[in-house]
């Protein structure tokens, strides 16, 4: 029995077939096939049952999609690491320049900065992290205490330049190091304090799992 309507497409068929090779097909169709006109648009009887019709420019690939690869963990624990500990070390750079510059230690407003940066460091992390959780907040809580006891030594280092007159050289070992910073904060005994509030403001910053970053 001779089809009435379009095996592709289901539109009614002419009385002489467009193409004699599939009197099964429009005279749309056929042309879709010779390449004169464009795709065939999808049709309710096929689109019913979940075939995609062929068309003259391409088929979709076979097989189920490529998986999506998420990136690792790990990766972005260091690049939270990274960013936290670039904040940290321009800000105590800049703190470190300015008391050099007008040769005061300004113990207070040193106490102050941490605090701060701690804030700074937590975001700058959180950035880098992409979201919150306990590793960011022990990265962000080691990213701004490492800074701050580098920058103290030199702090001193200058604040002892400045006032005694010293040729002191940059560098005297870690035990010559532990010395200033130990004596620093005894001397201080809210720079301890300063530190530890620094490092938890941080801490809390990047630590929430539903914390994201302002920027």
């Amino acid at each position: 029995m001779t089809p009435i309507t379009c095996s592709r497409c289901g539109a009614p068929l002419p009385a002489v077939a467009a193409d004699q090779r599939h009197p099964d097909w429009c005279p749309t169709c056929a042309a879709r096939a010779a390449g004169d006109i464009g795709p065939a648009p999808v049709s309710e009887s096929l689109t019913s049952q979940g075939v995609r019709p062929p068309t003259t420019w391409g088929t979709a690939p076979a097989g189920p999609p490529p998986p999506l690869v998420l990136e690792s963990a790990g990766k972005r624990y260091l690049e939270g690491a990274i960013v936290g500990l670039a904040v940290a070390g321009l800000g105590m750079f800049a703190l470190w320049a300015v008391l050099s510059v007008t040769g005061h230690s300004w113990p207070l407003l040193v106490d102050v900065a941490a605090m701060v940066l701690g804030v700074l460091v937590g975001q700058a992390v959180l950035i880098g992290t992409r979201r919150g959780g306990p590793v960011p907040a022990l990265v962000a809580a080691l990213a701004v205490i490492v800074p701050l006891v580098i920058a103290q030594y030199f702090i001193e280092r200058s604040s002892a330049i400045s006032l005694y007159n010293a040729n002191l050289p940059l560098w005297q070992g870690f035990s010559f190091a532990k010395t200033v910073i130990t004596e620093s904060v005894t001397d201080h005994p809210l720079r301890g304090l300063g530190w530890a509030v620094a490092a938890v403001a941080a801490a809390i910053c990047a630590g929430s799992s539903r914390r994201r970053a302002l920027l």
